[in-house]
């Protein structure tokens, strides 16, 4: 008994000892930590589609990414090849290869899984039988494998020979027999095997008589397909039967979840193709309209490179505004286009940067760096336009999710510090997911609730580590850095990956964006009419469309203008030489000319984002303004000195215009009177008007009769008129008074 004692003694001051070195929680949360890292990083995979006229080149990816599978798939990895099938058109002995090898031992180690997300007949309907299990939408239907007629005996010969494989457990002979002949009929069978216990059978009408026959004792009997009709099955009505389909599901995303694959299976690539070849673009400054078309621009470049893969490095100050949110929809739409996007996040990526990640394919962190706290960009805007903002982000970032395949709930708990996320589990697939409270309510009983996920409790923006980040289907994996990361996504060894660099057109459209170069670009403008005005040149005038010029370039590479902007300030400019040239005075189109070349200005230098941050619009127009008054200013004052001092410039003095009918200084250049402009000896003198001026008209000048045009309103026929400007185009008349 002592000795007992001495022992129970000293396990519980082992265990006093164990407890101080680790603190609470240490011990138990490490294996926690390992097993769930261990579960997630069991199973491997990849999709494929097959949608178009199979060929020996399609078949020999599937068998290369197949064997890819089997290497991946050691120390107990299960692997998966999704082929996404969908309705073509392809001779039937490719179908056959492609069907063969995977139903064939070559797959040993790989569960082939066809996928049938839409209607699928003919002869790739056939595929989908060669799977070792078929997945549908509920939608989906799939069968009528000869379109509406029976097959050729070869044919139906092959196909049977397929199925007999019994790679598929939920497709039988007799459903086989009936996909390949319309004449085929099916019943379902309840057949009593014990007493009191019965079993579900479906089979041919044959065979239904055959077991009556050898007296099967059948309680009841259905009709599943009558004879002469196609037999196709939609997904519901396959998992209603216990047929051909293991589970349904919508999206790709649902199946990642089904078979827990890591969410990089859903990221086709060519085996085939060699090492991936990437680019590396670096998000560090605070993004603004200018930065993004950068970024943009870099994409672009990328692209025309004939990158697979693009690597956005995020380390940047975590700021967030309107470019965030339209650069990551721009991201998620590279999709389509063959090129696959990551992120690499090395310390930490929150508010408008987590935006950018999310709207990448791929999202790799450092282990200690954090991804979240999505939120913060909305405390950072005025009060009054947080709702809005909310509002749009919210929808965003489901679209996001939806897109990238990540857990809506857990996004919405990024940007919600109200949000609660928990862990769910589908109450007949039995697959894991994450959800809120309204999520689990609006999908009406599917999921059951589990535990809460830590990082979400009510009061705190989710923020997450990159293990955790990975646990959580929000981030593929952790790498340390760049290197790591060249592995881990198949890149050349020998490939350099370091940020793009700026170009001289990137540096000189920065340059011009900066606000202290526009008022000077709009000061040189203005500055430049005027020395037109006063000398009449062309060159001046040359200067100054080269500036408006360099303006809206650098803004439509800057992001900030486009066709519109151009449209608006050439129609204003047109408004403006038409009221000066063509109609006298200064009235409508003076005005409007002025106002839509205004507005191109404003539009032309700031992105308007309406009501995710309606203050900023008006901040940014104020300033465009400002600058805008500035130059004018500025202009005003250097006009006033250089009309002093302008005419004592040796070289300007030669060229500067006098004003007609008043005498040049003694000192100064005179135009000789034989090159004059004949109209303009006119100018002063008086007359009247012959017609009614409304306001072109005619009038009679010293006995002369002369197209003239009224400065302003009308002038009545017979009322005296005077002069004041003539030239080759129109001579310009006002009402004079008589002495």
């Amino acid at each position: 008994m002592t000795d007992r004692r001495l022992r129970a003694l000293a396990l519980l001051l082992l265990g006093f000892l164990l407890r101080a070195a680790w603190p609470e929680g240490t011990l138990a949360a490490a294996p926690a930590k390992k097993a769930v890292a261990d579960a997630a990083g069991d199973r491997v995979g990849q999709f494929l589609t097959v949608d178009a006229p199979l060929t020996d080149d399609i078949v020999l990816n599937i068998r290369r990414t197949i064997d890819s599978l089997k290497t991946q798939a050691v120390q107990g990895k299960k692997a998966y090849l999704v082929l996404e099938i969908r309705k073509a058109s392809s001779p039937f002995h490719h179908a056959y290869a492609l069907a063969d090898l995977i139903s064939s031992n070559a797959t040993v180690g790989v569960t082939v899984v066809g996928w049938v997300p839409e209607k699928l007949t003919g002869i790739h309907a056939f595929l989908a039988l060669a799977c070792h299990e078929v997945v549908m939408d509920p939608e989906a239907i799939l069968g009528d494998l000869g379109n509406g007629q029976p097959l050729s005996h070869d044919e139906r010969l092959i196909v049977r020979s397929i199925a007999e494989r019994r790679r598929n457990r939920k497709i039988s002979p007799e459903i086989v027999d009936a996909l390949l002949d319309p004449q085929v009929s099916l019943v379902q069978l309840s057949i009593e095997t014990k007493p009191g216990e019965t079993e579900k059978r479906i089979t041919t009408s044959d065979g239904a008589k055959r077991l009556r026959e050898t007296g099967a004792i059948i309680r009841d009997s259905s009709v599943v397909k009558e004879e002469g009709e196609p037999a196709v099955f939609t997904g519901e009505q396959a998992r209603a039967l216990d047929i051909i389909a293991v589970q349904t599901a919508r999206d790709r995303g649902e199946i990642a979840t089904l078979y827990d694959l890591p969410l990089e299976a859903l990221r086709e690539k060519k085996i085939d193709a060699g090492p991936v070849q990437a680019a590396v673009i670096e998000v560090r400054d605070s993004l603004d309209a200018v930065n993004a078309a950068f970024i943009k621009r870099q994409i672009d470049r990328a692209r025309s490179g004939n990158v697979q893969a693009i690597v956005f490095l995020l380390d940047g100050p975590g700021g967030y505004n309107y470019e965030c949110l339209d650069l990551a929809q721009t991201l998620a739409s590279l999709e389509g286009q063959n090129v696959r996007t990551v992120a690499f996040i090395p310390k930490q990526a929150t508010a408008g940067e987590a935006i950018i990640a999310l709207g990448c394919d791929e999202i790799y962190l450092a282990p200690a760096a954090t991804i979240g706290e999505i939120g913060l960009a909305i405390e950072r805007l005025p009060f009054r336009d947080r709702e809005n903002a909310r509002r749009i982000l919210e929808q965003s970032l489901e679209s996001l999710a939806e897109a990238k395949n990540r857990p809506t709930g857990l996004l919405d708990a990024m940007l919600d510090p109200d949000k609660e996320v928990f862990e769910v589990t589908h109450a007949q697939k039995g697959t894991r997911s994450f959800m809120t409270e309204d999520e689990i309510a609006r999908a009406g009983g599917d999921w059951v609730k589990g535990a809460l996920v830590p990082e979400s409790k009510r009061g705190s923006l989710l923020k997450v580590d990159g293990i955790r980040a990975t646990e959580l289907r929000i981030a593929q994996g952790t790498v340390s850095d760049l290197d790591e990361l060249r592995n881990q996504l198949g890149i050349a060894p020998d490939a350099v990956l370091r940020p793009m660099k700026k170009t001289w057109v990137d540096s000189l459209v920065f340059l011009l964006n900066r606000r202290d170069v526009t008022v000077l670009l709009f000061f040189m403008m203005i500055l430049a009419w005027y020395f037109e005005a006063v000398t009449g040149t062309g060159a001046f005038a040359i200067l100054s469309f080269l500036c408006m010029a360099l303006f809206f370039w650098s803004r439509v590479l800057g992001g900030t203008a486009d066709m519109l902007e151009l449209v608006l300030f050439v129609a204003g400019a047109g408004f403006l030489l038409l009221e000066i040239f063509v109609i006298p005075g200064f009235g409508v189109f003076g005005v409007s000319g002025i106002l839509l070349m205004l507005a191109a200005v404003i539009m032309a230098s700031q992105t308007f984002v309406g009501s995710v941050d309606p203050e900023r619009d008006i901040i940014a127009a104020a300033k465009t303004l400002t600058s805008l008054g500035g130059a004018v200013t500025a202009v005003i004052v250097a006009g006033v000195i250089l009309s002093r001092f302008l005419p004592r410039i040796p070289v300007l003095s030669d060229i500067i215009l006098a004003p007609p009918n008043v005498e040049a200084l003694s000192e100064g250049p005179r135009l000789r009177p034989d090159v004059l402009d004949e109209a303009a000896v006119l100018i002063g003198k008086t007359g009247k008007a012959v017609t009614m001026l409304r306001p072109a008209g005619k009038a009679e000048v010293d006995g002369r009769l002369l197209e003239v045009v009224s400065e302003g309103g009308f002038i009545a026929e017979g009322a005296p008129i005077e002069i004041i400007h003539a030239s080759k185009q129109r001579v310009v008349v006002r009402a004079a008074t008589l002495a």
